[in-house]
């Protein structure tokens, strides 16, 4: 198959898992009409800093304040631990502070790149047959549907992890050594790492 060929019908494949994944992930609200999940303590900060400019969800006291006493009473959180919050809020500049519904699309979104980040590790490991396997099972397994049935638990931690392996394993390719990413790829460590990746797939 000619090259130009090949690449396209590998961004149509994952065009097509991004897609799939959404619809899977987004049907329970479809036939519902509404999500059973609860909103997460990482979407009421990232309001809260949307609204107020301060990571702030309760006082001194751990009483829980009102969005109109973040500023006058909340006691700050600190950054570096709830960065979910912070992009979330950066989302919230560009939408709005959307409905449960749509909050809950955002997210899917999310998780769906996350699945196609891990599509393109599966395929630059193994092979086009073993990716399609690969991205069905992270779709219709329960673990990973459960996973996206809530927004702002682990979407953007998944997200950087992934990108974190898609620039090891592209710092592990003999054309981009001389910038010093990733390791030597030997038979040997090709081994040792596709245990590592399989052993953490959030998916089980």
């Amino acid at each position: 198959m000619p090259k130009l060929n090949k690449n396209l019908l590998i961004v149509f494949f994952l065009l097509a898992v991004f897609v799939l994944a959404i619809g899977v992930w987004y049907s329970p609200i479809i036939f519902k009409g509404y999500s059973t999940s609860i909103i997460s303590e990482e979407i009421v900060l990232a309001r809260n800093y949307y609204q107020s400019g301060v990571l702030v969800k309760q006082n001194n006291l751990n009483v829980t304040l009102a969005p109109s006493l973040i500023k006058s009473e909340g006691h700050p959180l600190v950054l570096s631990e709830y960065l979910g919050s912070f992009f979330y809020s950066k989302i919230f500049k560009i939408t709005g502070v959307p409905d449960y519904n749509t909050l809950i699309l955002i997210s899917l979104v999310l998780y769906a790149l996350v699945l196609v980040l891990f599509t393109i590790l599966t395929l630059r490991l193994f092979n086009f047959k073993i990716a399609i396997v690969f991205s069905l099972i992270y779709i219709f397994s329960p673990p990973g549907w459960g996973l996206t049935d809530s927004s702002g638990s682990y979407e953007f931690c998944l997200f950087f992890w992934a990108l974190f392996f898609i620039f090891y394993f592209l710092g592990a390719h003999p054309h981009h050594q001389k910038f010093g990413v990733g390791v030597k790829k030997t038979e040997q460590n090709k081994n040792k790492f596709n245990n590592l990746f399989f052993c953490y797939l959030p998916i089980g």
